[in-house]
């Protein structure tokens, strides 16, 4: 912190390694949506749904609304 009590910098360094990254490498992009929520066991939704967002934007769809699944006619 500087004399004025505000922060300068702000550092975060993580030493837990668990290889998830390699054991992606060369996987298929639809089995993320499998593999991803086992990353952690406190927030397996928010990595299931960010890898899920991914393979929409890798592939290019839009992913349907809540109204285009249930309410179609």
């Amino acid at each position: 912190m500087n004399d004025g009590g505000t922060v300068e910098h702000a550092y975060l360094h993580v030493n837990e390694f668990r290889g998830f990254e390699k054991f992606c490498e060369g996987r298929l992009y639809f089995e993320m949506p499998a593999i991803t929520p086992r990353i952690c066991g406190i927030c397996p939704v928010s990595h299931h749904l960010a890898s899920a967002k991914a393979n929409d934007a890798l592939t290019g769809q839009t992913p349907a609304t809540p109204r285009q699944t249930c309410c179609a006619s």
